[in-house]
């Protein structure tokens, strides 16, 4: 897959050209080389990819920039969990979870919000977005969760509103407002962008703000 680890290494030469850590920036671009040839000799697809992304170690995570972040997190997007996946779903639902926190702030969380909501299924199952909700309440001080958990709310309102197949999302967001019975950190956010929008009564989160008695 030559024409896949051209563009990446570009995108990443482009992003980490100016005050890198060399050290950092080799160790990523070879393991993305030889990772990608030996996909490319054993007839591996795209999906080996995805997965051994995920089964990097976190240090490595780290040194990969934001557009390689981005780029297997928009394809887990679209690609969600294989058929006889289901066992191993739990883990790896659990590890794009990670990923909000290991890329670091940016576009990149968005993306690992997407790529969650691609594993969902039908209630009663909670959404796995709420791992990422998890994660951040067992990991950070309460003084920091509010500005942690922000882009994960805010990047599940931008779906409610900009796609037109909103009802994970929409789901999503319900089950985060029921696990924020305590913290009372999303109906604030939820009413700052219903007012900004001049959301109408029987809008999506208007209409989920009423029902919540928000």
């Amino acid at each position: 897959m030559p024409d896949l680890y051209t563009w990446l290494a570009a995108r990443y030469i482009e992003e980490h050209g100016a005050g890198a850590s060399p050290a950092a920036s080799d160790a990523a671009l070879q393991w993305m080389e030889v990772l990608l040839e030996a996909s490319h000799e054993t007839g591996a697809d795209e999906r080996y990819l995805l997965e051994q992304y995920l089964a990097l170690a976190n240090d490595e995570l780290q040194a990969l920039p934001a557009p390689v972040h981005v780029w297997f997190l928009e394809r887990w997007a679209l690609a969600g969990p294989a058929i006889g996946d289901s066992e191993r779903v739990p883990h790896m639902a659990d590890r794009i979870a990670e990923m909000y926190l290991i890329a670091g702030p940016g576009i990149q969380q968005a993306a690992a919000v997407a790529a969650l909501l691609a594993f969902d299924r039908p209630p009663p199952e909670a959404s796995h977005v709420t791992r990422i909700w998890d994660l951040v309440i067992r990991a950070f001080h309460p003084g920091d969760q509010a500005e942690a958990l922000a882009p994960l709310i805010e990047s599940l309102l931008d779906l409610v509103y900009l796609t037109a197949d909103n009802g994970v999302a929409l789901r999503a967001l319900r089950d985060i407002v029921e696990r924020d019975a305590r913290t009372h950190y999303v109906l604030p956010l939820l009413r700052e962008r219903v007012a900004m929008l001049g959301e109408e009564r029987d809008g999506p989160v208007a209409r989920l703000l009423a029902d919540l008695g928000g």
